[in-house]
């Protein structure tokens, strides 16, 4: 049975690589749809002479250090430190990086070879349908600002699953992603600290809410859910216990981060993963149950009143007496309504907020990832959309044995905490409208690269 599955690999990992043309042709059509909506965004001159600084940095690092490029796509796309010039950065560089990136294929190196992915058809197909539905599109705008949402996504996903080919550069991956997400958590949870919400809070129980260079806290909410899970692999990863109460405190930080986000969602997330984390890391099943319980309990204990008000209102009585939870249950019946009108075409990519306006007396998008792709391309698209996170999710699963039979314990646990904590993205995402967001794609990526690592003959790979 053993031979079998190490055969089966191979098989997976000699399997023809996909057509350069075929990828080449969908990246130059997202360039020029993706460039069109990036000139009538283009308002001022100081925005314009930032997109071309950042096509400049990128285009030196594609052509000369790709791996610097990753690196730095990952940073904005896990952060938004970009948000601090008041503007999102990464999306004005990237139309002009994916010209970049086909100039590098056609002159740098012709032979360049894309990672083969069950996931691609998908992926591809769901641009197909995304285009479609523009064809039913109210407001174009919205459209081309969807297809710039999904550009990062695309190219999010591609850029990692082709590049990061060795567990080596894979962990680096991790580590450079775990620490700019820490310290950027770090910055602002001591800069919310001496702000007059923290004291606001402290001192009246008024609810104030911490976040990063995101302007919503759900969003950075869903970013630490999926990164907390990884300080249980670097806790057990190091021996010495400096480093492993070191990497508790940091796990501490990224709970304290998420409670003071007040997000209800995130809250939902981090209890179940927190549950997820017991059970699979505990021998006896009932022992894990156990220590969640207590877990919980002592979490209840030491939250402060205006805390457990906000997070109450999950379980007891929020609909009536709060608005963001009336508005949200309003907008999930609106989006439901929508999806039933136009269930085969959609009302077009980033249109139902075009729409919302019947339901609501403000234009809010639908604050659900999967109505807003179910409004916006109908049940294909939903489709689509919900396999590539179900695959993703059980590649994870898959290559454990993989790196198990070949004594790569790191990588299996790597792989078993990168699913829990991609699964509590996906329970955040359930309450916000972040389909495309990059570090969803990214997460997406990696779980294409550990399925290509895994199933390379042994021997091939680097161990680290």
């Amino acid at each position: 049975m053993q031979t079998q599955s190490l055969e089966y690999g191979e098989q997976l990992y000699k399997r023809p690589h996909l057509s350069k043309n075929l990828i080449i042709g969908f990246l130059a059509i997202e360039a020029i749809i993706f460039s069109i909506a990036l000139t009538l965004a283009l308002t001022k001159g100081a925005l314009f002479g930032i997109g071309v600084l950042g096509l400049l940095i990128f285009t030196v690092a594609i052509f000369f250090e790709p791996k610097l490029a990753l690196a730095l796509w990952v940073l904005l796309a896990f952060t938004d430190l970009s948000n601090f010039l008041g503007i999102h950065l990464y999306r004005i560089v990237l139309p002009l990086t994916l010209f970049v990136f086909l100039l590098r294929l056609l002159l740098v190196n012709k032979e360049i070879s894309f990672v083969s992915s069950s996931l691609n058809s998908y992926i591809f197909g769901l641009v197909g349908i995304s285009i479609f539905s523009c064809l039913f599109a109210k407001d174009i705008a919205l459209s081309l600002r969807g297809f710039l949402a999904f550009s990062q996504a695309f190219f999010t996903f591609f850029f990692i699953s082709n590049m990061v080919d060795s567990d080596k550069l894979l962990w680096r991956l991790i580590y450079g992603i775990y620490f700019i997400v820490l310290i950027v958590l770090t910055y602002w949870l001591l800069q919310f600290s001496r702000s007059f919400n923290f004291t606001t809070m402290i001192f009246s129980g008024v609810m104030e809410r911490a976040a990063s260079t995101e302007t919503d806290p759900n969003v950075w909410a869903m970013v630490l859910v999926g990164i907390l899970p990884l300080t249980i692999v670097f806790f057990k990863k190091n021996n010495t216990w400096f480093l492993k109460i070191l990497f508790a405190i940091f796990g501490l930080i990224f709970t304290v981060g998420t409670l003071l986000t007040m997000s209800r969602a995130g809250i939902i997330a981090l209890g179940i993963i927190v549950f997820l984390i017991f059970i699979r890391n505990v021998k006896f099943k009932l022992l894990g149950v156990i220590l969640f319980t207590l877990f919980i309990t002592g979490l209840i204990i030491v939250l402060p009143s205006y805390l457990r008000f906000r997070y109450g209102t999950i379980f007891f009585g929020g609909l009536g007496r709060d608005y963001s939870f009336w508005l949200r249950f309003t907008l999930l019946k609106a989006g439901i309504d929508v999806f039933l009108k136009h269930p085969f075409t959609g009302v077009g990519l980033g249109n139902f907020i075009a729409h919302a306006t019947k339901y609501t007396l403000v234009p809010k998008v639908v604050h659900n990832s999967y109505l807003e792709i179910a409004t916006g391309t109908g049940i294909i698209g939903l489709v689509l959309f919900l396999t590539i996170l179900i695959k993703a999710t059980l590649t994870f699963s898959r290559v454990q044995p993989h790196f198990r039979k070949r004594k790569q314990i790191w990588l299996a646990e790597l792989s078993k905490h990168l699913q829990i904590g991609f699964i509590g993205m996906l329970i955040c995402a359930t309450f916000i409208s972040v389909p495309f967001y990059p570090a969803i794609w990214a997460i997406i990526g990696i779980s294409v690269a550990l399925e290509q690592i895994a199933h390379k003959p042994e021997g091939t790979t680097k161990q680290e």
